[in-house]
């Protein structure tokens, strides 16, 4: 498997430099076809909790439905069932894209795919790339173990002494 990255620096808004980091991984023909036999495209390598991210993306999601439907409402005197429907899908699709966007959650396909990932500074984009290649390394290693799925595998429990046996109970 190998993991690409490229690099990229613009000039953001209000004169602030803006550092991207592009990164996708290009799996081998075995590895790709064990990614697909284990349905691995959808699990989550890096999970990031962002709270009130969603909830306040459907808030204002809301918000600019009612504000439009009021707007249009007062333009044309009138609001048709088909208009509103109009407005409120192609406000949820801005909204989703921004979901996607800026989420900190890195799936398995994100980084088949390739994805961009905006950041503040060099340093942020350093850490996001250590990340991703920690990540990237992890991946590789679940994929080599999945090669040896298949069948049964036979683990003997030994018991342990009884004072680490005890500890072991009583912790649960």
């Amino acid at each position: 498997m190998d993991l690409l990255f490229r690099r990229n620096q613009t000039a953001g808004r209000f004169r602030r430099v803006q550092f991207s980091l592009w990164a996708k991984t290009e799996p081998s023909e075995e590895e790709h076809e064990l990614l697909e036999r284990y349905r691995m495209r959808d699990a989550i390598l890096i999970e990031t909790a962002q709270e009130g991210f969603l909830k306040n993306l459907v808030i204002l999601w809301l918000a600019l439905s009612v504000i439009l439907s009021i707007v249009v409402r007062i333009q044309i005197g009138s609001l048709p069932f088909s208009v509103f429907l109009t407005i409120v899908f192609t406000s949820g699709a801005f909204f989703f894209w921004i979901y996607h966007e800026f989420r900190e959650t890195i799936y398995v396909k994100d980084l088949l795919h390739g994805r961009t990932f905006t950041c503040p500074s060099v340093v942020a984009l350093l850490k996001k790339e250590a990340q991703l290649h920690s990540a990237s390394t992890y991946l590789r290693q679940v994929i080599e173990s999945a090669k040896h799925w298949d069948g049964t595998e036979h683990v003997t429990i030994e018991p342990l002494p009884k004072e680490r046996a005890w500890k072991m109970v009583r912790r649960g």
